[in-house]
C-alpha cells in the first residue's frame, strides 16, 4: 500500500484526536486578541502599539505562561479596562497550559499507542480506501492470496475475519498491518461489517471462507450494497458452483480442488480467465518481487481492430502478437493458427500471456477499460 496514503490517514487520525484541543486554543487566541485590542492601554507599555499583531503575539505569550507586555499598573480610578486585562493575565496562562498539555497527551497517545487501538486505526484506513479488494476469510487460502498480492506490489486490500482475539496477535496479521493493510473483525455476511470495509467504494470482493453458503450470502449482501463490485467465491461443492455461476450476484467461482492464489487474483481482476499458471523466470532475471511471472489463458472477443496506432487496423495474428506481446493460441476454436492467420471483428481469441499484457490487449480489442 502507498506509504503516503497511510501517512495521510494517520495524520487524519491525529487531527481527529487533536481537534478539541486545537479548537480550544484557537478560540482562546481569538478572545484574547479581541480583549487586548479593546481594553489594553498603550500607556501601560510603551512597546504596545495597539496593532493586531501586538494583540495576537501578546495573547499567545500569555497562553504559554509568558508576558511581553506589562501588567496593568494600579490607578486611583480602578477602571473596568484594568479589571478585564488583569483577569486575562491571570486566567489565560492556566487555560493555555491545560489545552496544550491535553493536546500533547492526545497526539502522543495516538502516535505511540495506536497498536493498542488497532481497530480504530483499521477502521480509519478502511474508510479512506477506494477501488480496493476485500478478502473475507483470512485462513489458508485468504493468507496465500494476500501474500501473492504483496508479491505483485498490490496491497490495496482489506481483510475480514471472525477470529479477532487470534488475529490481533497473529504474526501474519501484524506483518501486513505494519504494511498498512487494515483488518476488520466480524461476520462478513453482516451489512455493517461490509460497510466498515467501505464496500461501496470497493472494486472486488473475494469470499474464501470454509462454508459455501456463507460465501454465497456474502456475495448477495455485497451486490446489494455495491451492484458494480466483482465477486469471486471459493466453493467446495462443484455442482453448487455451477449453479450459482448463473446468478447475477456471482461473477466467478473457484473450486477448492483447483485453488490457486494466482487463479483467485486473475479472476478477481476480469472475467474470461480460463486458467492461470506460473512460468519460471531465469534466476538472472530475478526481481525483488518474485522469481515467478503469473500467466493467464483468457478468451477475448474482437470488437475493435484499430490498435496499431494512427488508427491502423490489425489484419492477422502476427499483428496482434506484436502489439500484445502475447501468444494467440486459437481463433474461433481453431488451434491451428499461423502468423498470417486472418482476423476480423467478432472473432473470439484464446490468448496466453502475462496478466498485465492480457489486460492491455483486451481493453483495446473489446474497448473495455479493465485497469480502473
Amino acid at each position: 500500500m502507498n506509504k503516503l496514503f497511510v501517512l495521510k490517514v494517520r495524520s487524519k487520525i491525529v487531527l481527529v484526536q487533536f481537534r478539541w484541543a486545537l479548537l480550544g486554543i484557537i478560540i482562546l487566541i481569538i478572545l484574547g486578541t479581541i480583549t487586548m485590542i479593546s481594553f489594553y492601554s498603550k500607556d501601560w507599555d510603551e512597546n504596545y502599539h495597539g496593532t493586531l499583531w501586538d494583540a495576537i503575539s501578546g495573547t499567545i505569550e500569555l497562553l504559554i505562561g509568558q508576558t511581553i507586555f506589562n501588567f496593568p499598573v494600579d490607578s486611583e480610578t480602578g477602571n473596568i479596562n484594568e479589571v478585564i486585562i488583569r483577569i486575562l493575565f491571570f486566567t489565560f496562562p492556566i487555560l493555555g497550559q491545560v489545552f496544550i498539555v491535553y493536546a500533547i497527551f492526545e497526539v502522543a497517545f495516538t502516535l505511540f499507542q495506536y497498536q493498542e487501538r488497532q481497530e480504530l486505526w483499521f477502521l480509519a484506513l478502511s474508510k479512506n480506501m477506494k477501488s480496493h479488494t476485500i478478502i473475507i476469510g483470512i485462513g489458508h487460502v485468504g493468507s496465500r492470496i494476500i501474500d501473492e498480492m504483496d508479491k505483485r506490489g498490490d496491497l490495496n486490500l482489506i481483510g475480514i475475519t471472525k477470529e479477532k482475539s487470534y488475529a490481533l496477535h497473529d504474526e501474519f496479521t501484524q506483518k501486513y498491518s505494519k504494511k498498512g493493510v487494515p483488518f476488520i473483525f466480524g461476520d462478513g455476511t453482516q451489512n455493517h461489517i461490509l460497510k466498515e470495509a467501505n464496500i461501496k467504494q470497493a472494486k472486488t470482493l473475494l469470499a474464501v471462507t470454509h462454508d459455501d453458503m456463507t460465501n454465497y450470502k456474502i456475495a448477495l449482501r455485497s451486490k446489494k450494497l455495491n451492484p458494480s463490485i466483482r465477486t469471486v467465491l471459493r466453493i467446495f461443492d462443484t455442482e453448487f458452483a455451477e449453479r450459482i455461476k448463473l446468478l447475477p450476484e456471482v461473477d466467478e467461482t473457484v473450486s477448492t480442488s483447483k485453488v490457486s492464489s494466482a487463479n483467485f487474483i486473475a479472476k478477481a481482476q476480469m472475467d474470461g480467465i480460463i486458467a492461470t499458471l506460473k512460468t519460471e523466470v531465469s534466476l538472472l532475471e530475478k526481481t525483488e518481487e518474485d522469481i515467478f511471472r503469473p500467466m493467464v489463458l483468457a478468451k477475448v472477443k474482437i470488437r475493435n481492430l484499430s490498435i496499431l496506432g494512427d488508427n491502423k487496423e490489425a489484419d492477422d495474428v502476427l499483428d496482434l502478437e506484436k502489439t500484445a506481446n502475447a501468444t494467440i493460441l486459437a481463433v474461433n476454436g481453431n488451434f491451428h493458427v499461423k502468423e498470417g492467420y486472418p482476423i476480423k471483428l467478432g472473432d473470439e481469441l484464446m490468448i496466453l500471456g502475462d496478466i498485465r499484457e492480457i489486460h492491455k490487449i483486451r481493453s483495446e480489442l473489446e474497448k473495455i477499460d479493465y485497469s480502473e
